[in-house]
């Protein structure tokens, strides 16, 4: 008699108790992602890349593209400290926390010639060294038919905005630069030379203006292309660029390799083969 007198009670106090769980969880915000992941807000953080990089330029703190691509055909090496590769393995949740840490926003701030305003263009890049080095990719500092009062800038993983000071060296062939930017303190991405096809890879980026873009593939294989003198087509990448209206016009061809440059053999750089890592990886959204 004890137990049917007490049990529409214990019913009742959890038919309570799960309308206060209820209530409690109606009253916070539902999200699906872990409380430390960020969320992007791409208009957001284009709208301040672009303020910021006005700011610097009234103070007159930005190098010109122009100069800067005279800089790419004009310089070919550098010594830099570069970070020893990590043996400790991460999953990939894991390697996308590291990946941000190292990765910035290398882009161009400008004005069109259809209105008055300034625009910005971002593209990534990825630094290679505490003191400032950043690598990204060559036509990211090309002067572009269609645009005027170019000057380069690149936001750190905190968007937090940067002169781009120089040009320390370039390899127009194979579409590589590597920037000076005016900051101390970076967490430099390693290199590796002994990557193998199968092995999986993991790409961290800003392609077309989607910020923080993780995506997951393989090393598919290693392949040669010829080596053309660079035209037009060098200094176009439509997947990394500004994907969004004033989109910055196809860029104007690029200067000729810089010469006398030589590789790990002693042989001329220019009679180097460019060999190619192609992906599985999804660089850009969709």
């Amino acid at each position: 008699m004890l137990g049917s007198v007490s049990a529409p009670g214990f019913r009742a106090a959890r038919v309570v108790s799960f309308c206060v769980l209820a209530a409690f969880a109606a009253a916070r915000p539902l999200r699906a992602q872990a409380a430390d992941v960020p969320v992007f807000d791409d208009d957001k953080l284009l709208a301040s890349l672009t303020e910021q990089s006005v700011k610097l330029h009234e103070q007159h703190r930005l190098v010109a593209v122009a100069t800067l691509a005279k800089q790419r055909g004009e310089r070919s090496k550098c010594r830099l400290a570069l970070a020893p590769p990590a043996r400790e393995k991460l999953t990939p949740p894991q390697v996308c926390v590291a990946a941000h840490r190292s990765t910035w926003i290398v882009g161009v701030v400008f004005h069109c010639d259809s209105c008055a305003e300034w625009h910005f263009s971002g593209a990534t890049g990825y630094a290679i060294s505490a003191d400032g080095a950043i690598a990204t990719c060559a036509h990211v500092v090309a002067p572009e038919p269609g645009s005027k009062d170019e000057f380069a800038v690149a936001a750190d993983p905190d968007g937090v905005v940067h002169p781009v000071i120089e040009v320390l060296a370039a390899d127009l062939r194979t579409d590589v630069c590597i920037l000076r930017v005016e900051a101390k303190g970076l967490v430099p991405l390693a290199l590796r030379t002994d990557s193998r096809p199968g092995e999986t890879v993991f790409c961290y980026g800003h392609p077309q203006h989607h910020f923080g873009f993780f995506s997951e593939g393989e090393i598919a294989r290693f392949t040669t292309e010829s080596q053309d003198e660079p035209d037009a087509k060098d200094d176009v990448a439509p997947a990394d660029g500004d994907g969004k209206a004033p989109a910055k016009p196809g860029a104007a061809p690029s200067p000729a390799p810089a010469k006398g440059a030589t590789g790990p053999d002693g042989k001329s750089a220019d009679a180097l083969p460019v060999v190619v890592m192609e992906i599985t990886a999804e660089f850009a959204a969709g």
